[in-house]
């Protein structure tokens, strides 16, 4: 196994520098013209690429935390409270971020010849463009949850670019506590607009059209931001002439300790994403007997959760750097598991303030580790297909997730269902655990 995979790093390098040469030659021709991404990043030094890439990363915290707010819960929200839409659609929406990530190892694939700052870009815009139809329309249930749908598929189909760019902007050693830095702004700015989305819906349901213009206006925003970042020449991802978009999977086979962490990462990820999708509607739908206002449903699903992911934040950063990932890792698990009991099984108000404290303190955590976390097993220039695959697996348990938990809703217990998803968090530790101690890892 180890010498396949050193065949593969040498075909890599050999074929890596064949082509860095031909470019050179192509750039002799005009050495007034700056490298693809058409800023001059060519010219940049490390320092400066990273100074660069926090700037436009810190900008675009705006938009992205104002984005967050729409797949968390105004989608949902907006379909029970404005279409008294049924558990088909909003099963349909709360999968559909998790569609643009299975999606993603294919479009890795298929626009790897175009800088990744760019690509990514065009996925916000396109995301903005249905977004406005999605307001325009608004009357519309079906237009509604297709629009929607498919600017969560655009989001998520730019993951694995935006983290590969952040493999190549920002050094190793500082790389989760940059990352956690531009999460706190993002998170103050989903505060602010879910505390002011919340009451707008509250004081008139219909207000929502006026919130897809935002979401629109944001998601153009953050593909300017993109756009502007330091991005690697597009032609070091165009290795091997691969023509088959599923062989990134290759890497699963190829690197045992990566198979093994998306095993773990798999059964862990499938209860979290399915349980986490029941929250608006576990506070929203009478039958569970709590029928918030949207306003206080707002509050305890936006608010704070990100309060305490901010407060959590740069220590999750600075964890990630310098504590061992795989205790990391075991550690946000349990944080997760005893949020989904808190909330689902506690039997008062309180509880429900308390599970969505907790979960914002694994999703301090759990955010940075989810997306930078391939870094510290991949080659730099493998960074976005490793990321591809860890994408596409999230997906598809996004896909499964959301619908499977609201149909078994109606067949179980929701305090058993959680119960449950605590069990399989602690079998998905146990496949970590043995790499504690034997796993080397490249930064």
């Amino acid at each position: 196994m180890a010498s396949s995979r050193d065949g593969l790093a040498a075909t890599v390098v050999a074929t890596r520098h064949n082509l860095a040469c031909r470019r050179f030659q192509g750039l002799a021709v005009a050495k007034s013209l700056v490298a693809h991404d058409g800023s001059g990043v060519s010219e940049l030094s490390s320092e400066e690429r990273s100074r660069r890439m926090f700037r436009m990363d810190l900008l675009r915290a705006l938009p992205t935390g104002v984005l967050e707010t729409v797949g968390a819960t105004f989608a949902v929200l907006i379909l029970e409270r404005c279409y008294s839409a049924g558990s088909l659609e909003k099963a349909l929406v709360a999968s559909s971020p998790n569609i643009g990530l299975v999606l993603s190892i294919v479009l890795v694939d298929m626009l790897r010849r175009w800088p990744e700052n760019r690509t990514a870009a065009g996925f916000s815009f396109a995301a903005a463009g249905v977004l406005v139809i999605a307001a325009i329309f608004s009357s519309s249930l079906p237009v509604f949850v297709v629009t929607v749908m498919l600017a969560m598929v655009a989001f998520g189909g730019q993951t694995p670019l935006v983290t590969a760019l952040y493999r190549y902007n920002y050094p190793a050693n500082k790389r989760g506590q940059l990352f956690g830095k531009v999460g706190i702004a993002r998170g103050i700015w989903s505060v602010a607009f879910g505390w002011a989305g919340g009451a707008l819906m509250e004081a008139n349901p219909s207000h929502y059209q006026l919130l897809m213009f935002a979401f629109a206006g944001m998601a153009f925003l953050s593909g300017i931001f993109l756009f502007k970042m330091p991005s690697p020449p597009a032609a070091a991802a165009d290795t091997l002439g691969r023509r088959n978009p599923m062989q990134a999977l290759r890497w699963v086979k190829h690197d045992r300790l990566f198979r093994s962490l998306l095993i773990a990462w798999m059964w862990a990820g499938m209860v979290v994403l399915s349980l986490a999708s029941l929250t608006v509607e576990f506070l929203a739908n009478p039958r569970y007997g709590w029928n918030f206002p949207s306003g206080k449903i707002a509050v305890l699903t936006i608010v704070v959760p990100v309060i305490f992911r901010l407060v959590t934040t740069f220590f999750w950063g600075f964890a990630f750097d310098k504590v061992n990932f795989f205790i990391l890792r075991i550690v946000l698990n349990m944080v997760f598991g005893l949020s989904l009991l808190a909330f689902f099984v506690g039997k008062s108000e309180a509880f429900l303030w308390i599970g969505m404290a907790l979960r914002g303190v694994a999703m301090g955590g759990g955010n940075i580790a989810w997306n930078l976390w391939v870094t510290k097993l991949a080659p730099a220039e493998r960074v976005s297909e490793y990321m591809s695959v860890h994408t596409f697996l999230t997906g598809v348990r996004g896909v499964i997730g959301p619908p499977l938990a609201f149909w078994l809703i109606t067949i179980v217990p929701v305090n058993t269902m959680a119960w449950i998803s605590f069990g399989i968090l602690l079998i998905a530790s146990s496949l970590i655990l043995p790499h504690v101690r034997t796993a080397t890892l490249n930064d």
